[in-house]
């Protein structure tokens, strides 16, 4: 059962966009093409464990991280599962913005669309 503490602390987060900048240092880890474990990525981003833990798991069920080994904790020494960034092919979409293109920083997997005079969108 969850506690009602920990559902009001679950909506700050969200409020405040917390928890897209906890998304953003764990996945910036994982992109290293290393695996961690929950301590060594809390080690890695300065997140505690009970920020992590929660992140680690709807990174999970959204796809973005999997499962990758069992080992010994570099942290804790015990024995440990390891995540691992999901590697994915390129879509038509995600091939159809240029490398030099500017990203949306509340949202890296969009590009930043210019707005002005030359840019065809109207502000």
């Amino acid at each position: 059962m969850i506690q009602n503490t920990s559902l009001m602390a679950y909506e700050e987060v969200q409020k405040t966009g917390r928890i897209a900048e906890c998304y953003q240092r764990i996945l910036s880890v994982l992109k290293s093409g290393k695996e961690y474990s929950n301590k060594e990525i809390s080690l890695f981003t300065g997140l505690t464990i009970n920020c992590v833990t929660p992140r680690v798991f709807e990174l999970r069920q959204k796809g973005l991280i999997e499962f990758s080994n069992t080992r010994e904790c570099r942290v804790t020494g015990r024995l440990v599962k390891t995540w691992r960034n999901v590697e994915r092919q390129p879509t038509a979409r995600a091939s159809c913005f240029s490398k030099t293109t500017p990203q949306n920083p509340q949202h890296p997997s969009l590009p930043i669309i210019a707005r002005g005079e030359n840019s065809g969108v109207e502000n």
